[in-house]
């Protein structure tokens, strides 16, 4: 009889947990970004994502980085979501075990790009009208929102989000922000 309840007991512990991060997701997609903007580094904000990667060995991520020291204004917290979000999708899009991700950034104008580049599957035709949809996912244990939770940051920011992709080749988003973003009226 204990197996069992303790079959059970995880069970349930299990399904709360999903449950919370359900809940948690929902929360993030609909509250607004109210944190302050501040300075951040674009090469800090970048390595700050690269480190949390760079002991698995089952991945390969690299950055380059143009005018790494470029200051932009941003909330940090928010914007290393989306880029964490990005570098988990194309974990889970890498099918051989052979992850490759790139990081590019650098300035054009008045604005920075940073694009993740993966080498994983690539996004089904049929799927990429719908991919910042919110609760469309193509994972048994998504929620959907992870898309759409980042590109509602990216446009608080006033900048956007696009994606190329290309089927057994790999997809690269390409996130788009103005340098000194225009103050927004609560």
């Amino acid at each position: 009889l204990k197996p069992a309840i303790e079959k059970t007991a995880a069970n349930i512990i299990e399904q709360i947990e999903s449950l919370n991060k359900i809940a948690s997701d929902f929360s993030k997609f609909s509250r607004p970004i109210r944190d302050p903007f501040e300075p951040v580094t674009l090469g800090n904000l970048i390595e700050s994502v690269t480190d949390l990667y760079k002991h698995d060995d089952t991945i390969h991520l690299t950055s380059v980085i143009n005018n790494s020291e470029i200051v932009i204004q941003c909330v940090p917290d928010e914007i290393r979501r989306v880029m964490i979000n990005l570098v988990k999708n194309s974990i889970e899009a890498t099918e051989n075990g052979k992850c490759s991700i790139t990081i590019k950034a650098g300035k054009q104008g008045e604005y920075i790009f940073i694009t993740i580049r993966d080498n994983g599957s690539g996004i089904p035709f049929e799927n990429r009208d719908s991919i910042f949809v919110p609760n469309f996912s193509t994972k048994s244990s998504g929620t959907g929102l992870g898309l759409a939770i980042s590109k509602k940051i990216i446009e608080a920011h006033s900048g956007s989000i696009e994606f190329e992709s290309k089927i057994g080749e790999g997809t690269a988003f390409t996130i788009t922000l103005p340098i000194d973003p225009p103050v927004k009226e609560a």
